[in-house]
């Protein structure tokens, strides 16, 4: 299988939990698809901020050559 790029636009809630991917553009598998969206919901992050310093739910693109 030929490396592609792939992102993922992940739907992160204020405590830094993975909560809803979409991958842009699909790979045309879904299988493969599901599996890359499962391993991406157990992705945790150090929660963003907001102005005030209080954390807050983002949309966060990551990109990765697969």
């Amino acid at each position: 299988m030929a490396a592609r790029t792939v992102v993922f636009i992940l739907a992160v809630d204020a405590a830094g939990v993975v909560r809803d991917v979409e991958l842009q553009p699909p790979t045309g598998d879904r299988r493969y698809d599901a599996a890359l969206r499962r391993m991406a919901l157990d992705w945790r992050f150090k929660p963003a901020r907001d102005a005030a310093n209080r954390p807050v739910a983002v949309k966060y693109p990551v990109t990765l050559t697969i």
